[in-house]
């Protein structure tokens, strides 16, 4: 599809006013293939940025059982969490500070889940209602 055709798209889903669920995965299979990326993902956060629902165009068990099982381990000190990428200082972007740190590698949610994935350089964009987290987009 053309960008201009995807991009009319992911307008017209916009405007359709039906709900997250039911859009999200529409729009996250049209931002796929406008950006040329092998996993599109949303999660939706509450108000403190812990992810509360989660969908992909492509996941993969172990990932599912990461999120689901294994949360805490996201939580431990040194490691990098969808709160923390929700509640970052920049809307797109804040895992090139741990990119460029070389940090990143060393994290349970890199060798977790990026590894397994095939999506080793992953960018990240926080969705907020002014300062308050309401998702987090990741492509990989």
């Amino acid at each position: 599809m053309k960008k201009s055709h995807v991009l009319a798209h992911l307008r017209h889903l916009s405007c359709l006013g039906l709900g997250g669920e039911i859009v999200i995965p529409h729009m996250l299979a049209a931002l796929k293939d406008l950006i040329g990326t092998n996993v599109a993902g949303f999660h939706w956060t509450d108000p403190d940025g812990r992810s509360i629902n989660v969908h992909a165009t492509e996941i993969m068990p172990s990932t599912i059982d990461l999120f689901v099982n294994h949360y805490d381990l996201l939580q431990r000190p040194g490691e990098i969490s969808v709160e923390v990428l929700a509640r970052g200082p920049l809307a797109i972007g804040n895992l090139d500070r741990w990119y460029a740190s070389g940090r990143l590698e060393r994290t349970v949610l890199f060798n977790e889940i990026f590894v397994p994935e095939r999506s080793t350089r992953v960018l990240d964009v926080a969705v907020r209602s002014g300062s308050t987290p309401r998702g987090m987009l990741i492509f990989g």
